[in-house]
């Protein structure tokens, strides 16, 4: 029997994370969740959940998604939460929309990774970045280990002590309001394509922003000519060194 891991990931490290655990668990198909799901969850042996914590929560992407599916008890369900900082209320989040959507979560990770937010921030140090994404390397071998032996953490429970912070913004989808495209754009269409959410169409060959925004900063850290920016801020940029572009398209 199969595995699945539903992955989303704007930079690249939450899918850098998934195919780790794929690589290693052997026999795992990865569905990006910018995506529907149209398959029968009752054919695989585990299911997996790997994101990153937007705002000390979970993506609003990742929760409709998940809310979307249906699990029964039985299943064997996992998460792992890629983070640059604190993992808040992100953890107790996935085990509440499991639950909600009649499932049970088995055990659940964090993990480490290059922060990406370049709204706030640039890339960190590149030595600094190779440190990290090697440690989550390791790691991924340990959860991996875990998972293939179906561990079940009895402790899970939802603590409800943090809230997240996008609980508190209401306008979270209309970021992309203060999105700027310089002279540098060649209407390549990259930005159109990874864009999880549509958010983006192209309008005379220049990137034009609706309010589906989710905040991953794919647009921006990827484009080839770093023609987009987050109110003209000129900022490091930040994408895994070893996933590409296309691997990230919204299919």
């Amino acid at each position: 029997m199969e595995n699945i891991i539903f992955f989303f990931s704007g930079t690249g490290n939450s899918l850098a994370l998934a195919q780790e655990i794929a690589i290693n668990l052997d026999n795992t198909e990865l569905h990006n969740m910018s995506g529907a799901f149209e398959g029968d969850l009752q054919t695989y042996e585990r299911i997996g959940f790997i994101f990153p914590v937007y705002f000390g929560g979970v993506p609003p992407m990742v929760r409709a998604f998940i809310e979307d599916l249906r699990f029964d008890e039985k299943m064997y369900i996992f998460g792992a939460i890629t983070r640059g900082g604190m993992a808040g209320a992100a953890q107790d989040e996935l085990l509440e929309i499991v639950e909600s959507s009649g499932g049970k979560l088995a055990c659940e990770f964090t993990v480490m990774m290059p922060g990406n937010f370049i709204a706030v921030y640039g890339a960190l140090p590149e030595f600094i970045q190779k440190n990290l994404l090697a440690k989550s390397d390791e790691k991924a071998k340990k959860i991996t280990d875990k998972i293939k032996v179906k561990l079940i953490n009895q402790n899970l429970k939802p603590s409800r002590e943090t809230v997240p912070l996008m609980k508190k913004m209401p306008d979270y989808t209309t970021f992309a309001k203060d999105y700027r495209v310089n002279h540098n754009c060649s209407g390549c269409n990259l930005c159109a394509k990874i864009c999880p959410s549509k958010n983006i169409t192209m309008v005379g060959h220049k990137p034009h922003f609706d309010s589906t925004c989710q905040r991953c900063m794919a647009c921006i850290q990827w484009c080839p000519v770093a023609a987009i920016t987050y109110k003209g801020q000129i900022r490091a940029r930040y994408r895994h060194p070893e996933i590409k572009a296309e691997e990230l398209f919204r299919k």
